[in-house]
C-alpha cells in the first residue's frame, strides 16, 4: 500500500482535508463560535467533528489547542487523523473483500450471478446512478491500495454491466466466431468481459407457466388481474424474481416491470386499488382511466385475491403444539373474514390444560421478546426465521435512515453504514428481550450525533418481520 494512495483516499472521503493534512472544518467550527453562529456550528460539530473523531476527550482538546494556538495541538490532531485515516482504511478493505469475494468463482450460471449482485446490493447505494459511483470510486480505491486489483476490478465489471443493462444480453455468434487467434487484441480484451448470453438461458414449460398469463386473456382489464393474482403471492420469491427479470430481458416483455409493480406496491403497502390502477395504467401503455373498469377490476379482484393467512387456529390447538414442541406461526392467528376477526376481538380465549390457569388475551400473545418471535416462525430444518431476519435486517434499517437522515447533513456512505451498524447492533443485543428503552439509550444518541433522527426502532422490526411472515407464508 503507498502511502501516496492511502492519503488520497483520506482527501476523497474527507474533502475539507487540505493537501497537507489540515481539517478546515476545525477552523471553520472556531470562526462560527467567534462570529455566534452557533446554530451553523452545533450542525458542522455534530455532522462532521464527531463522526471523525469519536473520541470526546480528543475532539475537545484538537478544538481547544486550535482556538488557543497551543503548540500541543499538532501531536493531538496527528494522532487523531492518523486514527482516523486507519479506520477508513479498513472500512475501505471490508467493503472490496465482501464484494470481490462475491465473484471470484465461476459466475457463468445467470440465477447464481443474480443471487450475488443482490448480495452486493445490501452495501451499496440502491439508486443506479450512486451505485455506479460508489462501485467505481471502490475500484480506483482498490487500485490505490495495491489491495485485490484483479478481483475488484472483476467484480466492477459485472456490476458496472448490470446497472447500464448490458450484463445480460442476446447475441448470435457467426460461424466465423471461432477463429479467436485471429482477433485484434483489443477485441480479444473485450470478450474476456463478463457477459451471460441470454440465449443459452432455457426455461422449462413450467417456468413459463408460472411467468405469463393464459395467452387466451385479451381484455386489457383481466390482464390487470390475472398478472396481479400470478405474481401477489411471489413477491418476496427471489428464486422466482430471477426468472421473471430473465425472461423479460431475453424476450424483451414487460413481464419484469409488472412484476416490480406488484412488489413496490405491496412493500409499501399500497391499496390494493391503487396497485391494480398503476398495472392498467402500464398495459395501457400511458395513463388511462375508466371509471367502470376500476370497478369492475376491484370488484373481481375481491373475489379471486389470493388468501395470505392460513386456517384459524384455537389457542388451545396452539397450546397443545407449544407442548409438544411443534413450530407453529402464533402471529398468524387470524381470521378470514372481518365477522370472525370482530368476534375474535370481542372473546377472551381461555388456554387448554389444568384447571385453574387464568385467561389470556390475545393480545398478550404479542409480548414475546424478538428471539421468541422468530422462534415461532421458524419451521424444522425448512425455514429458519433467524437467518431470513437477520439477512434482511440491514436492508429495512437502511431504507429507516435514508428516511430520518437530518436537514442538510451529508449522505456519506460510511457515516450511514455506521449508525446501520450502531442500531443493528443494538437489536441483536435485546434479541431476548421482552422490553427495551431505544429512547434513552446511547445508541440513539450516539445515531443522532452522525446525523440521523431515529425516535423509534419498532418500526424497522416489524416491517422486517412482516416480510420474514410472508416469505414462511409461501413455504
Amino acid at each position: 500500500m503507498s502511502s501516496e494512495g492511502s492519503a488520497e483516499i483520506l482527501l476523497e472521503e474527507c474533502p475539507s482535508f487540505t493537501n497537507t493534512g489540515f481539517d478546515t472544518d476545525i477552523e471553520l467550527y472556531t470562526n462560527l463560535i467567534s462570529e455566534k453562529k452557533y446554530a451553523l456550528a452545533k450542525r458542522l460539530y455534530e455532522k462532521k467533528l464527531v463522526p471523525r473523531y469519536p473520541d470526546e476527550a480528543v475532539r475537545v482538546r484538537i478544538i481547544r489547542y486550535y482556538r488557543k494556538n497551543d503548540y500541543r495541538f499538532k501531536d493531538v490532531y496527528s494522532s487523531a487523523v492518523k486514527e482516523l485515516h486507519e479506520r477508513i482504511i479498513i472500512s475501505v478493505k471490508r467493503l472490496i473483500d465482501y464484494i470481490s469475494s462475491l465473484f471470484e468463482d465461476n459466475t457463468s450460471n445467470p440465477y447464481e450471478l443474480l443471487r450475488r449482485i443482490e448480495k452486493a446490493l445490501h452495501v451499496i447505494p440502491s439508486e443506479k446512478n450512486a451505485a455506479s459511483g460508489f462501485i467505481r470510486k471502490l475500484s480506483k480505491y482498490s487500485v490505490l491500495l495495491n489491495y485485490r486489483t484483479e478481483s475488484c476490478a472483476r467484480a466492477y465489471d459485472i456490476l458496472a454491466r448490470y446497472f447500464d443493462n448490458t450484463l445480460f444480453v442476446k447475441r448470435t455468434l457467426p460461424p466465423a466466431e471461432k477463429k479467436e487467434k485471429k482477433l485484434p487484441d483489443k477485441k480479444r480484451e473485450m470478450r474476456k468481459k463478463i457477459t451471460i448470453d441470454l440465449d443459452a438461458v432455457e426455461f422449462t414449460d413450467q417456468d413459463i407457466a408460472i411467468i405469463c398469463i393464459n395467452p387466451g386473456i385479451t381484455k386489457r382489464t383481466y390482464k390487470v388481474l390475472a398478472y396481479c393474482r400470478l405474481y401477489w403471492k411471489q413477491v418476496y420469491n427471489q428464486d422466482f424474481e430471477k426468472k421473471v427479470f430473465l425472461y423479460s430481458r431475453k424476450y424483451n416483455t414487460f413481464h419484469y416491470k409488472i412484476f416490480s409493480f406488484v412488489k413496490s406496491g405491496r412493500i409499501k403497502k399500497l391499496g390494493d386499488d391503487v396497485i391494480l390502477l398503476e398495472l392498467y395504467s402500464l398495459l395501457s401503455r400511458g395513463y388511462r382511466y375508466s371509471v367502470h373498469e376500476d370497478i369492475l377490476m376491484q370488484k373481481i379482484w375481491k373475489r379471486i385475491k389470493p388468501v395470505e393467512t392460513p386456517p384459524v387456529k384455537r389457542l388451545s390447538d396452539v397450546k397443545k403444539d407449544a407442548d409438544t414442541g411443534s413450530s407453529v406461526n402464533v402471529e398468524k392467528i387470524t381470521e378470514r373474514d372481518k365477522e370472525g376477526k370482530e368476534q375474535l376481538k370481542s372473546k377472551r380465549v381461555s388456554q387448554s390444560g389444568k384447571k385453574g390457569r387464568r385467561k389470556l388475551k390475545i393480545t398478550e400473545i404479542h409480548r414475546q421478546s424478538l428471539k421468541k418471535k422468530l422462534d415461532l416462525l421458524s419451521f424444522r430444518d425448512v425455514f429458519d426465521a433467524h437467518e431470513v431476519f437477520s439477512t434482511l435486517l440491514p436492508g429495512y434499517i437502511e431504507k429507516y435512515l435514508v428516511r430520518h437522515r437530518k436537514k442538510g447533513s451529508g449522505k456519506d456512505p460510511y457515516i450511514q453504514k455506521g449508525a446501520l451498524f450502531i442500531i443493528q447492533n443494538y437489536i441483536k443485543s435485546n434479541y431476548d428481550s421482552i422490553t427495551y428503552d431505544w429512547g434513552s439509550s446511547i445508541e440513539k444518541q450516539e445515531v443522532a450525533n452522525i446525523g440521523f433522527l431515529v425516535p423509534e426502532i419498532d418500526t424497522i422490526i416489524a416491517m422486517c418481520l412482516e416480510e420474514v411472515r410472508m416469505r414462511r407464508a409461501t413455504v
